[in-house]
């Protein structure tokens, strides 16, 4: 199963009668870094943990190539990679041991050792840790340990890999590799899908999505992120959701190019 496209077609979502995410229409293409945006509680990782199916919509539905992931599951979670924001890997053990157990736990097809053992050797080079393999994670910075966590998701090669907050607790050069390397995967041809609060790097994504009180607000390119909201900086955006109602916000979008892409 090869995903070309992802779609999020009218998503809504509770947590029992509070509205979460509200009637969401956005698409996600191979080859390309979306960036989700937005206040804290805003439903971003929401918005992300239904496209990783860790939750059902309450309405609407989630499709790639345009079968309904639900139909499906198993054969979509096998082409998908999803990284908490906190870490899932040990700190006692040792990068290598990390990434092996990992995937004897996780992965059937790994059974023989040596195919798993290559797997690792594969996916250490591609995060640039191979000087790094015998250290135990504890020792690492925050950068290489969100690696070897990305590392664990990459043992299975997905298509799809869907990120909460890597950025968080990252200092600017930290983070700017990271967004280096997740910019060589998409160049690779996955699609990568990511939350954030930083506003550093916005032009180095592909796509924006800027979400508030769970509803699109945007969804285009990163360079008319300020023109949209009518700011000269993109660090403004956010003053300008206070400034005027959201209602006001959601409406100016819904009649823009940009969701009529989203939604064609």
């Amino acid at each position: 199963m090869r995903i070309r496209s992802l779609r999020m077609e009218a998503v809504s979502f509770w947590y029992g009668r509070t509205q979460i995410l509200q009637n969401a229409n956005l698409h996600f293409n191979s080859g390309e870094i979306t960036a989700i945006l937005g206040p804290s509680g805003s439903g971003k990782s929401t918005l992300i943990k239904c496209l990783s199916t860790v939750l059902k919509p309450g309405e609407g539905k989630i499709t790639a190539n345009g079968k309904n992931l639900w139909d499906d599951l198993n054969a979509f979670r096998l082409q998908l990679g999803y990284v908490p924001q906190d870490d899932v890997i040990h700190r006692q053990l040792k990068v290598e041991d990390a990434l092996y157990y990992s995937g004897r736990l996780r992965l059937r097809n790994f059974d023989q050792g040596s195919v798993l053992s290559a797997r690792i050797d594969t996916v250490l080079a591609g995060l640039g840790l191979e000087e790094r393999r015998y250290l135990r994670v504890r020792s690492l910075s925050g950068g290489q340990r969100k690696r070897v966590n990305i590392g664990v998701e990459l043992l299975s090669d997905p298509q799809v890999l869907v990120l909460d907050e890597p950025a968080s607790g990252l200092d600017p050069a930290i983070e700017e590799d990271l967004v280096k390397l997740l910019r060589r995967m998409a160049d690779a041809g996955r699609n990568i899908i990511l939350t954030t609060h930083s506003m550093e790097r916005l032009n180095d994504y592909n796509k924006l999505i800027l979400v508030a009180a769970g509803r699109v607000m945007y969804a285009g390119p990163p360079d008319k992120l300020a023109e949209h909201f009518e700011v000269k900086d993109p660090s403004d955006v956010y003053r300008a959701l206070r400034d005027r109602s959201l209602d006001e916000w959601e409406s100016r979008y819904r009649s823009s190019t940009y969701a009529v892409e989203e939604e064609s």
